[in-house]
């Protein structure tokens, strides 16, 4: 099985196929927890670390820390292991405060600058220079 392709050596590469992890973000919750049940517990910590990583995947990881043990988190993450761990004991209630605080986040608005402040941006005609 190909992993999935990684072009930045400061990223972990996805521990599944690229065929599998897309199926995977493209699922309703039920059916991650179908798919993932055919990959080994360490397989699974893997990549609730990989997901975890990836802001906008925290829900997918926290289902899929719900599947693992302890052990088998902390060994894939280290001590961040056990707060995920914690976390996907009620992965109703952690996975509804990741959404909504990504949704928060999208809702911020960007400020742009009046058009005034472009005024004097504006091209000078050649008397004006003179």
């Amino acid at each position: 099985m190909a992993l999935a392709y990684n072009n930045n050596l400061n990223e972990t590469a996805c521990p599944v196929s690229d065929a599998i992890f897309i199926q995977i973000k493209n699922s309703s919750q039920q059916d991650v927890l179908n798919i993932i049940s055919s990959l080994g517990e360490d397989r699974r910590a893997q990549l609730a670390a990989f997901c975890y990583e990836r802001r906008h995947f925290h829900y997918i990881s926290i289902l899929i820390a719900s599947t693992c043990s302890m052990p088998a988190l902390v060994r894939a993450m280290g001590t961040a292991g056990k707060i995920i761990f914690d976390q996907s004991r009620t992965p109703g209630r952690t996975i509804e405060n990741h959404r909504r605080a990504a949704n928060e986040h999208l809702k911020k608005t960007v400020s742009l600058p009046k058009l005034s402040a472009f005024q004097s941006l504006k091209p000078r005609s050649k008397s004006e220079i003179n």
